[in-house]
């Protein structure tokens, strides 16, 4: 707790990214994989091999547009790197170890953004993002294990503030969100890697099933190129003895 109240107090960050949670979250996944790092380490090991090798045949090596870079476990950084002219770090939360591995090649650009473009105060209807659409120079695009993050946020805030708001109608708003992403990246006049889960699966103490989310109809339009499973909280991790694991897919267009 001591590291990651320290880590609350050093870690640069916008007032939303604190306000909407973000920065605890960002610190959460780095004390998880902590705890967890040989059960991550076969899900990170696909992760990267999958944007290498989607970047590998990307036609032009001038920008790769990584989003939801956060703090780097899943993306070969230097291959990239050395793979384009410039690499573009993209999270609302920049963490240390991020900065520290960027600032160890000077074609790596860190950029503090919202990819929903509607976090600072959830609108009404959430907008398709256009941010970057308009960067000549981008070959390459990858999302990085973002997709099913993206909703919570938003959602928290409505039920704090919009009290009028059903549940039905905040899931609504959240698979809008999600949508919204994917159609974000399919403008983009580049090839994309999208990594994201299939499916996620909540166990109790028996190994019975508690919780499933399916995410394979949002993603019905894109092509999925491998897949594999994260144990994202082995046994012990969660209370109650509860564990967790992801069905996770390298997919495109």
């Amino acid at each position: 707790m001591l590291a990651e109240a320290l880590a609350w107090l050093v870690t640069p960050a916008s007032a939303t990214a604190r306000r909407m949670g973000l920065l605890a979250e960002s610190i959460a996944i780095a004390a998880r994989h902590r705890r967890c790092r040989a059960a991550w380490a076969p899900h990170l090991a696909a992760s990267r091999r999958a944007l290498l090798d989607s970047a590998h045949a990307a036609r032009g090596r001038r920008i790769a547009l990584v989003l939801g870079s956060g703090h780097l476990l899943d993306v070969p950084l230097a291959e990239l790197a050395g793979l384009f002219e410039q690499v573009w770090l993209v999270d609302i939360v920049q963490p240390w170890p991020a900065r520290l591995a960027a600032h160890r090649h000077a074609n790596v650009r860190l950029i503090e953004a919202d990819v929903t473009e509607c976090l600072a105060r959830p609108p009404v209807e959430p907008p398709v993002p256009t941010r970057f659409l308009d960067e000549p120079g981008i070959d390459w695009v990858a999302s990085v294990n973002l997709l099913s993050q993206l909703a919570a946020p938003a959602q928290r805030w409505l039920r704090a503030r919009r009290p009028e708001l059903t549940e039905p109608g905040i899931a609504r708003y959240g698979e809008t969100l999600l949508a919204n992403h994917l159609a974000w990246l399919g403008r983009f006049g580049a090839p994309v890697c999208l990594l994201a889960d299939l499916e996620q699966t909540r166990l109790d103490t028996t190994g019975a099933v508690i919780e499933r989310r399916d995410y394979r109809p949002l993603l019905a339009a894109w092509k999925i190129r491998s897949e594999w499973r994260w144990d994202l909280a082995p046994t012990g991790e969660l209370t109650g003895g509860q564990s967790a694991f992801h069905r996770v897919a390298a997919l495109s267009q």
